[in-house]
């Protein structure tokens, strides 16, 4: 297959757009604030603050060049390999590390939306222990309730409960301010970021690129039709998509309006997509800025198989049939190697040729 879209991706030694890294931040990473039981801790509780972000490993199992990247950039961090589900971290976890190399980035290059609102709970958890706030017990309280106000959809929120629950240092807590979680995120400090956009007249075209990079996904749905009225049996639909938690559904109309194309659809209670799936916003919307601003890695690579598809059904010069075969032998594979897919891809083209 010739690719007609010819992009030079970034190698390893090439340095990682900030922005671009902003937004794949966005959609792939996390501040997290972990409590561990540690009787050698002075409560009991030792409190871990760690900023990762993740990625799928290469096909050859090896640390992907998008994390090598982003380690050039901070010029901090470990990898922590995932062979279970076949990807990797880039953790930073020293309070020296995220002082002076992590927090500093996100000010410069700031998130949006809900993990933006983590960030700065974040920042204050870092800021407060480097200042041994977290040694008093009023200071170890406040830093606590802080951390539960954090990715609230997250799954450690109850170990972090049941971390309280049995530790005797909180039935020792007379006279302090035990702020309920809940409401740790009204604070006013807090509160000024939840105009997600205050700092951005419009996205930046690299933390754009950054999201898809993450959240992004392009596919072809095949379908073969049982209506004997249609000359052609199997039609194909392209599509790109962008998900986001029902918390951050402002980033995805902040992006609708960006490219000025697509539909948001509710996909359950806690997720939206925003899709796009017209020839024309495709072409000249999504097609024109990864191209511009291009994708890295495997990411990347899908994106070119999806652009060059695209292409072939946009052709005057083929025919029908014939657009439609050599699209099911290029991009059935696009999307997680076809395990989703009703038929196999023989059916399809067996009913492209009768």
């Amino acid at each position: 297959m010739v690719y007609r879209y010819n992009v030079d991706y970034p190698i390893m030694e090439k340095p990682l757009n900030p922005n671009f890294f902003s937004g794949f931040v966005q959609s792939d990473g996390c501040f997290h604030i972990g409590l561990q039981k540690d009787k050698t801790a002075k409560h009991k509780i030792r409190i871990k603050p760690t900023f990762y972000v993740t990625q799928l490993n290469s096909k050859d199992k090896k640390i992907s060049p998008l994390l090598r990247m982003a380690r050039n950039l901070l010029q901090v961090g470990h990898y922590i390999p995932d062979r279970r589900n076949n990807c990797s971290s880039l953790r930073v976890n020293t309070l020296k590390d995220l002082k002076y190399n992590v927090l500093p980035h996100f000010e410069e290059y700031p998130l949006l939306s809900e993990k933006k609102k983590d960030y700065i709970v974040f920042k204050e958890i870092v800021e407060k222990m480097n200042k041994k706030v977290h040694h008093s017990k009023q200071g170890f309280c406040d830093i606590y309730n802080l951390a539960l106000s954090m990715n609230k959809n997250g799954g450690y929120r109850k170990k972090y409960k049941y971390c309280a629950a049995h530790n005797p240092f909180f039935d020792t807590l007379k006279g302090c301010t035990q702020r309920s979680h809940r409401n740790v995120r009204d604070d006013k400090n807090i509160k000024d970021a939840s105009l997600p956009f205050q700092l951005f007249e419009s996205l930046n075209d690299q933390f754009v690129s950054g999201l898809i990079q993450g959240d992004g996904s392009f596919g072809f749905s095949f379908r073969i039709r049982t209506n004997k009225n249609f000359s052609n049996k199997a039609k194909i639909s392209p599509f790109f998509s962008l998900g986001q938690e029902s918390d951050s559904i402002d980033l995805l109309e902040e992006c609708q309006r960006f490219f000025q194309c697509g539909k948001i659809y509710k996909v359950s209670d806690n997720y939206y997509r925003w899709m796009v799936s017209d020839y024309c916003s495709l072409n000249n919307s999504i097609l024109d800025h990864l191209l511009t601003f291009p994708l890295l890695d495997v990411k990347g690579k899908q994106f070119l198989v999806f652009a060059e598809c695209l292409h072939i059904l946009s052709s005057k010069e083929i025919c029908e049939k014939q657009k439609v075969k050599n699209v099911v032998e290029c991009a059935y594979n696009l999307n997680m190697d076809g395990k989703r897919r009703r038929r196999t891809k023989e059916e399809y083209l067996r009913a492209i040729a009768s």
